[in-house]
């Protein structure tokens, strides 16, 4: 199973929104990450086949963003620039976690057999390393000592990686074809 052209353009339209909003964020101009986030999804409406399937994905990653989000902010282990947003979760970074949703089939199709299992590693690593950078631009502030939020992350996201891929599964399963 390769990855098509179009799975890696949506693959490198997250991490061009993701760049975005991290450093417009950090300058105060959170509503530019929005746009860009906003943007992209709009692009995505606008070209699937499988438009139903892509508002679930969103909605499931938008929900696991709340989730994580506002427990680890609990927790104390991350504060947010002022933002409007859901409780301790601003708009900015669902938006990102809306924008990674339409990424869910590309990335399958990166991890190949069993993603839901290899989403876990990724999850448990690449979050991490995403907050931490995201720490460095001031984009957020992870709380002192800066491994405690790491770890959380990593723990967190290694659980809603596989749950999202048990939502695209169920998509897959009820919609064979695909897009």
């Amino acid at each position: 199973m390769s990855l098509a052209p179009s799975s890696f353009l949506w693959l490198l339209g997250y991490q061009a929104v993701w760049l975005i909003t991290a450093f417009t964020v950090a300058r105060g101009h959170a509503w530019i990450g929005i746009l860009a986030a906003a943007v992209l999804l709009a692009v995505r409406w606008i070209v699937s086949r499988e438009r139903q399937n892509d508002a679930v994905l969103v909605g499931a990653s938008i929900a696991a963003g709340l989730v994580v989000e506002n427990a680890i902010a609990a927790l104390g282990l991350v504060t947010f620039r002022p933002s409007i947003g859901v409780g301790a979760a601003p708009l900015w970074l669902l938006a990102l976690w809306a924008t990674f949703g339409v990424t869910l089939p590309a990335t399958a199709v990166m991890l190949g057999a069993r993603p839901a299992v290899k989403s876990m590693l990724l999850g448990l690593l690449g979050a991490p390393l995403a907050y931490w950078a995201g720490h460095r631009l001031e984009a957020l502030t992870l709380a002192e000592p800066l491994w405690q939020g790491l770890v959380a992350y990593g723990i967190a996201w290694m659980c809603a990686m596989p749950a999202l891929f048990a939502v695209l599964a169920a998509l897959d399963r009820r919609n064979p074809q695909g897009d």
